[in-house]
């Protein structure tokens, strides 16, 4: 046990190294300190020396971290001691802590070997993609997998705009416009990057920073998930193997696809161009189900919210031995109120989860009403309060508009096959293991796992994003597949007791034969950084090159911080979507943001920007660069392949456009204000 401890240990290391160097070391450290205050409602949740105390911790002040550090940004430094200060004093109470407001069975060693095997596992799939984020070739260029380039690279936009904003932050593609996301996971990154740039004075690398904050939520969330799981057995191995297969092999897609491209190439190689997770989707027109490690690599605030509703989920199953519910319904509503903030969806889905427990609990007379209702109750206000914080501070606005119920026609296109390869290994373990516990009698200790799955697959089927139908099927399905673990676990447990360990053998033997491919093709194309075929719509790896990356870097120390700029739109489509407000930190005045809600007026304004680009007279350009209110133009190698006039018409009217910089790659004009002095 020691050993795998150990190993874990260094691989860590390791990985933080890989991932951010001396930055990702220090992020660390602001990451340990920033979590602290959460310290106190573990401790007093599940006793100071289990490890979910630790786990649920770490998660709620992470969420806490949210709300605190924003609330605190105005005064600077001070605002960060007193943060720090709360962090302190919350350890120091929590390690005064003795009795738990929720027992846990007792954690054995061989709970810690099988924790320590799935962050082992996470830790390797998870780190190695994200060093290859943005690697750098012998030419010099960076490289991004395009996997990456709609949440990974719009993240560091969005980080960068938290980092610079002294008030309500603005959305970087529509610069006149509020920023309408749930944008609470990356405060601290922000926080973090802010004060570094305030320190040295550079720009502070928010991609290292971001990778190491993905790496560390990802072990949370797989350590959630485990204590999901091993509180219902409590078997470490069961709910090891659980978590493992249900984050490695939960779909039959990367089967199926190797076996399609084989009779149909004779060869595996055009395996490379695949998206495999979407082969739901593009060959048989379903709703598709995203992997639970493609959470982890890009979407890692809805990862976070997930883990901190598991979490919550652990007391709704324990909820018949806990101490003083008014007090556990808090603490409880405070992780579930830190789910929303990270993402309101599938925090939204996790508190319906949790609620639903805590019914079926009661209604199976598991639990006094008395207790069930003050424990719900209790639960209540935190909750409100988050969503509350989320509606004043914008980042639901349009969302209600976007959303629609009722049967979704992508959802049951197909559905049988489509559910079949993209989860069929874990709905046939789950219904497996409730009807083995409802057997034996035993089923109302699934109740988070079952009413999870239940609840991932209503929303699955009846809520649609309008914009991007695809959506709920990715977030109803990290809801399933965080919750699945827990009936699992018991359908092994139960598994070998009747028939003994070789029949758990030779389920996880099959499951793993049927899951596994997806996982290896997946991972395998997302740190293929070599690739560039075009794909569908853009290039399997967008470069930056050095000459652009000199333009950004100067764009970062010579322009103000609010400035507003403007590339071309549609040439650059979804490949370079993101390169101004990602790689040079600056606002765009309009854009083509793939990963936020547009209404009908921005998607009109980002069409008519591409105008400035396309005018035969510079002055006809400048009115309509300044109708938008654009300080800068940014001309790189898609605008002058797109506009190939563009470059001569700017340069013809230096009253109106002012180049600033210039290399072989991109130019950079001032727009002026007024004949002939540069706007500044």
């Amino acid at each position: 046990m020691r050993i795998l401890i150990r190993l874990v240990v260094l691989v860590a290391a390791v990985a933080v190294s890989a991932l951010g160097g001396w930055s990702g070391w220090l992020y660390t450290a602001g990451y340990v300190f920033a979590v602290l205050p959460g310290c106190l409602l573990g401790a007093r949740l599940f006793g100071r020396g289990h490890p979910a105390a630790w786990v649920s911790g770490a998660l709620a002040g992470s969420g806490l971290a949210a709300v605190g550090l924003w609330l605190l940004r105005p005064l600077g430094w001070s605002g960060l001691a007193l943060w720090l200060g709360c962090g302190a004093v919350s350890l120091v109470v929590a390690l005064r802590v003795r009795r738990p407001l929720v027992p846990l069975p007792c954690w054995r060693a061989s709970s810690s070997t099988a924790l320590a095997s799935v962050l082992l596992v996470t830790m390797i799939l998870v780190a190695v993609p994200l060093a290859r984020v943005g690697e750098v070739d012998a030419q010099g260029n960076q490289r991004y997998r395009a996997y990456f380039t709609a949440d990974f690279v719009w993240h560091q936009a969005l980080t960068a705009e938290l980092a610079r904003t002294e008030g309500a932050p603005r959305n970087p593609y529509f610069a006149t416009r509020p920023l309408a996301y749930y944008w609470g996971y990356f405060v601290l990154p922000a926080t973090v990057a802010r004060q570094v740039q305030a320190v040295t004075g550079e720009p502070a690398p928010i991609d290292r920073y971001l990778k190491v904050n993905a790496l560390w939520t990802a072990l949370l969330f797989m350590s959630a998930a485990f204590l999901a799981a091993w509180v219902i057995t409590p078997q470490g191995w069961a709910a090891a193997v659980a978590v493992l297969l249900t984050l490695t092999a939960a779909s039959a897609e990367g089967l199926y696809a190797a076996a399609r491209t084989w009779q149909l190439a004779e060869s595996l190689e055009p395996l490379r161009e695949l998206n495999v997770d979407a082969v739901t989707h593009w060959w048989l027109g379903g709703l598709t189900i995203d992997s639970l490690i493609r959470g982890l690599w890009y979407n890692p605030q809805h990862s976070a919210a997930c883990a901190l509703g598991l979490t919550a989920l652990v007391v709704a199953m324990r909820a018949h031995r806990v101490h003083a519910p008014a007090a556990t319904g808090v603490l409880a509503g405070l992780l579930l109120g830190a789910a929303l903030v990270m993402s309101p969806f599938p925090g939204g889905a996790m508190t319906i989860v949790f609620a639903g427990t805590v019914a079926w609990q009661l209604l199976a007379g598991a639990m006094p009403w008395r207790s069930a209702v003050v424990l719900g109750a209790a639960a209540v206000a935190p909750v409100v309060a988050a969503w509350g914080w989320l509606v004043t501070q914008g980042m639901t606005a349009g969302a209600a508009h976007a959303i629609s119920y009722g049967l979704s026609t992508s959802a049951v296109h197909n559905v049988a096959p489509v559910l079949m390869l993209a989860i069929g290994p874990i709905l046939l373990l789950v219904g497996g293991g409730a009807w083995m516990a409802a057997r034996r009698g035993c089923i109302t200790r699934l109740a988070g796992g079952i009413v999870g799955v239940a609840t991932a697959l209503l929303l699955y089927f009846f809520v649609t994003l309008d914009l991007e139908p695809i959506w709920v099927g990715w977030r109803s399905g990290q809801v399933l597949q965080a919750t699945a673990p827990i009936v699992i676990a018991s359908a092994l447990v139960h598994l070998r007791r009747g028939l003994g360990r070789w029949a758990v053998g030779a389920v996880v033997a099959a499951w793993a034969v049927v899951g596994l491919p997806t996982t290896v093709i997946d991972a395998y194309n997302a740190q293929d950084t070599t690739n560039e075929s075009f794909g569908p719509g853009f290039h399997w790896t967008v470069v930056v090159t050095p000459g652009e990356q000199e333009a950004f870097a100067w764009i970062q120390h010579e322009t103000e911080p609010d400035a507003v700029f403007q590339m071309a739109l549609g040439p650059r489509g979804r490949e370079t979507w993101s390169l101004i407000p990602s790689f040079a930190r600056r606002r765009l005045a309009a854009g083509l943001p793939i990963s936020l809600l547009m209404t009908d007026r921005e998607r009109d304004a980002a069409i008519r920007v591409d105008d400035v680009f396309s005018q035969d007279e510079p002055g006809r350009a400048w009115a309509i660069a300044r109708a938008f209110g654009i300080q800068y133009l940014f001309v790189g190698r898609v605008e002058r392949e797109a506009f190939p006039d563009a470059p001569n018409v700017l340069a013809a009217g230096p009253d109106f456009f002012h180049p600033v910089f210039s290399n072989a790659d991109a130019t950079v004009y001032a727009v002026t204000c007024r004949m002939p002095a540069p706007c500044r």
